[in-house]
């Protein structure tokens, strides 16, 4: 079942999806975010542990969702270690998050922000279609509960 809470700035978020993504993709983290002015707002977070939590702000180029804002694009590697350049991103050198997957999140044909798992730890496979899938019509669901 999916319920709907909504915060006082008129946003609905699906606090289950985020729980149910985590396991279906066997990540550490879900994040629903917000992006205005290179700035990155979490609005919504689920994780096994607290290294975020809902209302922080952080430097868009500080983290890995940047990828997906400015390319508008499905951003996804399972073992950011691999890909020449990742390992070095300024996020990494804080958090170590070594697996990641985000999507744009529109409103009014513009990016609002991204829908995104990571983990601490490695992925064994890259991310399969079905898990794709789940994280688009998530995307969705979202995109039309915005005020």
């Amino acid at each position: 079942m999916i319920y709907f809470i909504c915060r006082g700035w008129g946003i609905c978020m699906l606090l289950d999806e985020l729980k149910l993504g985590r396991s279906f993709l066997d990540m550490d983290y879900g994040i629903v975010s917000y992006i205005q002015d290179n700035t990155y707002h979490i609005i919504e977070f689920s994780g096994v542990d607290e290294p975020f939590k809902k209302g922080d702000s952080f430097p868009l180029n500080m983290v890995y969702c940047s990828v997906v804002y400015y390319s508008r694009e499905l951003f996804g590697v399972h073992n950011i270690q691999n890909p020449e350049g990742r390992k070095l991103h300024p996020l990494y050198e804080n958090i170590k998050l070594n697996a990641y997957i985000g999507l744009p999140i529109y409103k009014d044909n513009q990016v609002y922000g991204t829908l995104n798992f990571s983990s601490k730890e490695v992925r064994e496979e890259p991310f399969s279609s079905s898990q794709i899938s789940f994280l688009k019509d998530t995307a969705l669901l979202i995109e039309n509960k915005l005020p």
